[in-house]
């Protein structure tokens, strides 16, 4: 809807030509971009205010022929333009009366409710987690305090990652989480108590745990490592790709599920009360009846190219092919299916392999893998 009403003061003088005088418009949603035409010479000031019918208070004052804006709320407007030519010593005035109609559509809330922090620990050493911020969306900034102190005993922005004590008492995990695709932030604190120091208790062997399976087109018999009298606590969990759904399957070391057709990615954790500590890994499995053993899926090595490969100290992995994503989630994991190392890429990365034990490690990118020889 556009009226315009244009009138010429008393001072106009008669050389001022105002017919090629109007308001231009534009606009996508409530956001406008206007355009005072027909004064575009420098004999021209513009003097622009905007009012919401019926009210007296501007929500908009400037002086630009072009000038945009976006108004908060639908209803109807007044454009106010005031226009004084220095040369012929005129001036005029005009309303433009619109209708804003649309309202911009509103960020998706931020859903916080599965946001937790994960933890195993191997006496005084950590390995921590946070559930439920696996997409892109979220960054992360981590802060780990001692109860009664202030300064930061660690500090990162890894979803995943480890920590080591070097005493016993109360901690503070600080974890902050921004979500850029919903413009929120959330925080929350996890109190631990730190009860091991290296020399007090027994080390766990963790060297017995696995997750094996075998598959008959979907009906899956799992077993979670050999039989060990330490470890008395066994948990799966299983998160499809296809529906993002995580469920839990068992608390047994050995059961038989009947699963859908898909790439899925089993969680399995282990708890050791010789050491009182416990331990998870992380296995991708693709369940079809294409075949009674599947494990993870392998294709040409052109798309991942890994330098050296057999690796000492570090080593260099690139991507052959651009992909969808700017940066792409990776996972390393050893042979017992640990992760070891995860992050973003692009097109290149160097990893430092230095304290990684001699072993086959497999690279994995979405449905892509590699395999990585470390040799030291």
């Amino acid at each position: 809807m556009l009226l315009m009403l244009l009138v010429s003061l008393a001072s106009v003088n008669a050389k001022c030509d105002w017919s090629k005088v109007s308001l231009g418009k534009s606009n996508t949603c409530n956001a406008y971009k206007f355009e005072v035409t027909g004064t575009v010479d420098t004999c021209y000031k513009h003097d622009i205010k905007i009012y919401k019918k019926g009210a007296t208070t501007t929500t908009y004052a400037g002086t630009n022929r072009v000038f945009s804006y976006t108004f908060n709320d639908t209803g109807y407007y007044y454009v106010r333009v005031s226009v004084k030519n220095a040369c012929c010593g005129g001036d005029t005035l005009m309303y433009v009366l619109i209708h804003v109609e649309c309202k911009p559509t509103t960020k998706p809330k931020c859903d916080w409710s599965k946001v937790s922090l994960g933890k195993s620990n191997t006496c005084n050493a950590y390995k921590f987690e946070v559930i439920g911020t696996v997409d892109t969306c979220n960054k992360h900034s981590i802060l780990i305090v001692k109860k009664g102190s202030t300064t930061p005993l660690y500090t990162g922005d890894n979803r995943v990652f480890n920590y080591t004590f070097s005493d016993t008492g109360y901690y503070f995990v600080k974890v902050s989480i921004k979500n850029k695709c919903c413009g929120g932030d959330t925080l929350f604190y996890d109190y631990i108590h730190v009860t091991c120091k290296p020399t007090t208790k027994p080390k766990c062997d963790w060297s017995k745990i696995g997750l094996g399976y075998s598959n008959k087109c979907g009906t899956v018999t799992f077993e979670l490592g050999s039989k060990d009298t330490c470890i008395t606590g066994y948990s799966l969990w299983a998160y499809n790709h296809a529906t993002h759904k995580l469920d839990t399957l068992a608390h047994d070391r050995i059961f038989r599920r009947t699963l859908d057709t898909g790439w899925y990615t089993f969680k399995a954790s282990f708890h050791n009360k010789c050491g009182n500590c416990d331990t998870f890994i992380y296995k991708e499995i693709h369940i079809g009846c294409d075949s009674t053993m599947v494990g993870l899926k392998t294709i040409s090595r052109d798309i991942i190219k890994v330098t050296p490969n057999p690796a000492d100290d570090r080593v260099l992995v690139c991507l052959t092919s651009p992909t969808k994503q700017p940066l792409v989630p990776y996972f390393i994991y050893n042979g017992s299916g640990q992760i070891v190392k995860d992050g973003l890429i692009s097109s290149c990365i160097q990893i430092n392999t230095s304290s990684w034990k001699s072993g086959i490690y497999t690279f994995r990118m979405g449905s892509l893998t590699h395999r990585i020889v470390v040799q030291h």
